[in-house]
């Protein structure tokens, strides 16, 4: 939800109403609004302006007159929420712009795009069995949940056999993409022995990676 349409001031709320009355009023019939419907909204509106005329001089007014027009703007207020639900959020004959136009909320269609990840998953050595590694993926800056950062879809994972460290990311090959914080892999009797070296990265919803994760090493057991 966005913000609330209605200012919070009273001044404000004036100054709303009025606005939203008259850009309402010449177009009933266009956008098919009954007329005893907005009749019962103006009839509230003469009691808000009767009240807030008072309650607004500081100098002049009364408990009573303040009183007067808090009961006048909630009557006035709920019927205006209530009209705008059932006439104007939902027609069709009602464009954005004319909701735009009137001080109301227009619904965001277009679909927010999550950033490109800055920042690498941190990749550590959480178990090794007999042809298995099981790898931890956190957060660097959540490193005690097991969440992905926003916007995050899945950790890239990947794997290069040897005694040295690799120099370049392309001696890497994918091993998979893990959607949970824990990721298993597994190697056949050949790999016994070998050492295994690993690299991660976050990808986002659009499918961008970001930066490559610290690289760990491991032997196959």
């Amino acid at each position: 939800m966005g913000r609330d349409y209605i200012p919070e001031s009273d001044a404000g709320f004036d100054i709303f109403q009025d606005n939203f009355i008259k850009g309402v009023q010449p177009k009933l019939m266009l956008w098919g609004i009954p007329t005893t419907e907005f009749s019962a909204l103006t009839g509230l509106r003469i009691a808000w302006n009767m009240a807030w005329l008072k309650a607004k001089n500081k100098d002049t007014r009364s408990r009573a007159d303040v009183q007067a027009k808090k009961d006048a703007r909630k009557a006035y207020q709920s019927k205006l929420r209530k009209f705008v639900m059932e006439w104007l959020a939902f027609n069709s004959k009602v464009t954005d712009a004319d909701r735009e136009a009137l001080g109301l909320n227009v619904k965001d269609t277009e679909p927010t795009l999550m950033p490109v990840p800055d920042r690498a998953p941190d990749v550590t050595m959480e178990e090794i069995r007999h042809l298995v590694h099981e790898l931890r993926l956190t957060d660097p800056l959540n490193p005690h949940t097991q969440a992905k950062p926003k916007g995050v879809r899945c950790v890239q994972v990947f794997k290069c056999f040897g005694e040295d460290v690799p120099t370049s990311v392309e001696q890497y090959r994918l091993v998979g993409d893990a959607t949970r914080f824990l990721y298993t892999v597994n190697f056949v009797e050949a790999d016994e022995g070998k050492l295994v070296w690993y690299i991660a990265r976050y990808v986002n919803t659009r499918g961008i990676p970001g930066p490559w994760s610290n690289e760990i090493s491991a032997t196959v057991a």
